[in-house]
């Protein structure tokens, strides 16, 4: 089910739930486990969120062991990320998770919490019930790296090599006219 069946979200509608002081952004972290490198973002803003969710989340990285450095450039390594549809939450739901989080994340998804605030339009108890929403899915991500796959806000690099250093890009697929949101950009060191 698209969460925006009459297409993403306005800059009327997102800026009654945005603070002006900061710019929208994704901020990135990144972890050598010993295998691979885990990644895990977070919007700023709930308007930032919802358009991720809506457009859809780009990672790249670019190798910064390379010789040729000043010659390097990103390469995609996953496109197209976005949260789990109600099916793919119930699938992750039947493999015993380690805790519940993942439930959080889905009922904020899909549970129609979302679909009721703009269904009552912008005001502030909206926008304040909006913030929670976006609050209580980050924390969900943070606690569960299932949660955070499901809300496509974490990925793990199974093709990093031990022994490199790489540059990694998190960003809107595509960007709104009305309201743009800043990539996130993190290194990794593989060692």
């Amino acid at each position: 089910t698209d969460l925006f069946p009459d297409g993403p979200p306005t800059a009327d509608s997102l800026t009654l739930s945005d603070s002006l002081d900061e710019l929208p952004h994704l901020r990135l972290l990144t972890y050598w486990d010993g295998t691979s490198v885990r990644l895990r973002w977070a919007p700023n803003s709930p308007a930032a969120w919802l358009l991720g969710n809506h457009h859809g989340d780009r990672l790249e990285r670019m190798d910064l062991s390379e010789p040729d450095v000043a010659n390097t450039t990103f390469e995609v390594i996953a496109d197209d990320l976005r949260p789990l549809d109600v099916e793919g939450w119930r699938t992750l739901d039947n493999f015993g998770q380690e805790n519940d989080y993942h439930l959080v994340a889905a009922e904020i998804l899909h549970g129609g919490l979302l679909e009721e605030l703009a269904a009552d339009g912008p005001n502030v108890v909206a926008a304040q019930n909006f913030r929670e929403y976006h609050s209580l899915a980050l924390l969900s991500a943070d606690l569960s790296t299932v949660a955070a796959d499901g809300l496509a806000l974490g990925f793990t690099d199974r093709t990093a090599q031990a022994g490199r250093e790489y540059l990694y890009k998190v960003s809107l697929r595509e960007q709104s006219p009305d309201f743009a949101v800043r990539e996130g950009a993190q290194t990794a060191r593989t060692e």
